[in-house]
């Protein structure tokens, strides 16, 4: 759905709200004004009969809309014209006369005014009650929802649509990822195969200058042989050569420099606005669960929550009156006012009849008769007069108004709970035993301003960070190309100038899917490393930002099948090796792992015990 189809449905959404206030207001006219925080204005969309959309707009403190908007007040008008306030500029605009108004203000769930709802001119002539203003009190709510509902569904389509161009430009990112990395492992194989040529260069000299000094030997003492420089393959070097394949350990590994941190950290946030009454525990010490941190003074809370408790109680009040609606007072009030207009109609047809047939024998005059004839059509307008109160009387206690009345006081408890939890937590205690840091201070750093008795906090603020310093965690950063080969779990080695040696060990215990900026714009994903075991007197020198090192394991393989690396030549379909056996040499197509300095894996082709060959020069 388009931005401009939500807007018309929300506009339809809006209008059908509007047309039931003024049914159940008897009112001629409602308007719901939202406000525009950009340009400090209230508008309106209103649809004209032939579907399309009109919008109105007006200055945010213009009229009693704007009282209304600036000061959160609630308004019940008789006469709108006398009020100094009223923009008359509309009514002459409109041709439209306004009389006696109802305006209340549209908060969302967060307390914060988004709008205006303007109720005009009671049907019939009169004002709007006390009753009126309720009624429209518990229809507003639903209207705030409505419109909060819309502004996050508008947040969640804007947040999906980000989401689809981040997720083109990662896959754009990564497919220029993948060709650099070809590019670079392209790279890798011809200087692996300068540093093979190299290697072979140092041996052949080697070896010549061996040669040389042993013919020297042997000219000098005629009995000696020449003696061979072996390789590290157990073959002469420079010269064609015939390995065994004998399986021995391999590993590939990623290396990642950090800081140490609690694996285990929780905010401890304000529940509500207020000051600090006690700070008895201390930046820096330890606390166990249960203690007591914070305290804050639950004054203002206390009012917030007596104020929900009389809203919630005034909510059940008009629960239970509409649900004996047809019982009270005001509907019995209505059905005698219906009683007597019915007698008096009564009195007046039987007075006009009497009149008529006087006045036809000549006993009275035209006039007397006329006058009968007018008593009794003001009686019969008082009586449908009376007909249309009572049904206006008994259609304020419809099943309509009292889903309403339920509504409103659904959320009225809901309000009233959600007050009494903040005002249980007005005690900050420790849900576990650790060390307290500052707001901000994660590794260390430094944090925000430091808490103390009499501060002013506000709700939500966070106020402690609680460590648990039993477990600690390598925060590090990898690159793009680093990133792909990790995963949780997979272990890792963690050494540090502050406790050197292998005794350190741990695991991968996350990998962020999202990339943070790093230094100059690069891209760094950021990886935590849990310690899972240290000896006691390594992991009493753990400080908190301390600078520590990783090198996770990424691939192991206990029985690994290397050859040399000039044994494997790279085929336009893959990668082969030259084997010796019984009947000869042959090429076989083979399935090559991890990369060593001299040596390559091979996961599939070969077996231990079989025989391959090094060319001369490889």
């Amino acid at each position: 759905m388009t931005r401009e189809e939500r807007e018309l449905a929300l506009s339809r959404q809006l209008t059908g709200m509007v047309e039931r206030m003024c049914a159940l207001l008897h009112a001629e006219r409602a308007t719901l004004f939202l406000y525009d925080e950009e340009r400090h204005e209230l508008w309106s969309r209103v649809l004209s009969s032939d579907g399309a959309a009109h919008e109105i707009r007006l200055s945010a403190n213009e009229g009693l809309a704007g009282h209304v908007m600036v000061t959160g007040e609630s308004l019940r008008i008789d006469d709108a014209a006398s009020d100094p306030r009223f923009a008359a500029r509309f009514d002459r605009e409109t041709g439209f006369v306004t009389r006696s108004m109802l305006c209340e203000p549209l908060v969302d769930s967060t307390g914060r005014r988004i709008g205006v709802v303007q109720v005009l001119n009671k049907r019939g002539g009169g004002a709007f009650s006390e009753w009126d203003g309720e009624l429209l009190d518990a229809m507003r709510a639903e209207a705030a929802i409505a419109l909060e509902n819309a502004r996050l569904l508008y947040d969640l389509d804007a947040a999906r649509e980000a989401e689809l161009a981040l997720a083109d430009k990662l896959k754009a990112q990564h497919l220029e990822l993948q060709s650099a990395f070809r590019r670079l492992e392209e790279a890798n194989a011809e200087a692996q195969a300068a540093l093979r040529r190299e290697r072979l260069l140092r041996w052949g000299a080697a070896a010549a200058g061996t040669l040389l000094f042993a013919t020297i030997a042997w000219v000098s003492l005629r009995g000696s042989s020449p003696a061979r420089s072996a390789s590290a393959w157990g073959a002469p070097a420079g010269a064609e050569r015939v390995v065994a394949i004998v399986p021995r350990p391999v590993e590939a590994t990623v290396a990642l420099s950090g800081r140490l941190e609690p694996l285990r950290m929780e905010a401890l946030t304000a529940p509500f606005s207020g000051a600090v009454r006690r700070f008895p525990a201390r930046y820096g010490e330890r606390v166990e669960a249960g203690e007591l941190l914070l305290e804050l003074d639950p004054q203002r809370i206390d009012v917030e929550r007596r104020d929900a408790e009389a809203a919630e109680i005034r909510a059940a009040q008009k629960v239970r009156e509409l649900e004996t609606w047809q019982g009270s007072a005001e509907v019995a009030e209505a059905e005698r006012a219906l009683a007597k207009a019915r007698l008096a109609l009564d009195a007046a047809r039987r007075a006009a009849a009497e009149s008529k047939r006087l006045f036809e024998k000549g006993i009275v005059g035209r006039g007397e008769h006329e006058a009968a004839v007018a008593a009794e059509t003001t009686a019969e307008l008082d009586f449908r007069s009376a007909e249309a109160s009572l049904a206006g009387v008994v259609g304020r206690g419809g099943e309509e108004s009292l889903r309403l009345a339920r509504m409103a006081h659904a959320n009225a408890r809901v309000h009233l709970r959600e007050v009494e939890e903040r005002r249980r937590r007005a005690e900050l205690r420790a849900p576990f035993a650790g060390v307290l840091l500052l707001p901000g201070s994660r590794g260390g750093g430094a944090g925000a301003e430091r808490l103390a008795e009499g501060a002013t906090v506000e709700g939500g603020e966070a106020l402690l960070i609680l460590a648990d310093l039993s477990s600690f965690a390598l925060a590090a950063s990898a690159d793009e190309m680093d990133v792909a080969k990790l995963a949780p779990g997979q272990p890792a080695r963690v050494s540090s100038e502050a406790f050197p040696g292998p005794g350190v060990t741990g695991r991968v215990h996350s990998v962020a899917a999202q990339a943070s900026g790093g230094e100059e714009g690069a891209a760094g994903f950021e990886v935590v490393v849990e310690i899972t075991s240290a000896p006691p007197e390594l992991a009493e020198r753990f400080r908190l930002g301390m600078p520590a090192a990783a090198e996770v394991v990424t691939y192991a393989a206990p029985a690994a099948l290397l050859v040399p690396v000039g044994a494997v030549r790279r085929e336009a379909d893959g990668y082969s090796v030259e084997v010796e056996g019984a009947g000869g040499r042959q090429r076989r197509p083979v399935e090559v792992g991890v990369t060593t300095l001299d040596a390559v894996e091979i996961r599939a082709g070969l077996a231990a015990g079989e025989r391959v060959v090094v060319p001369a020069g490889r």
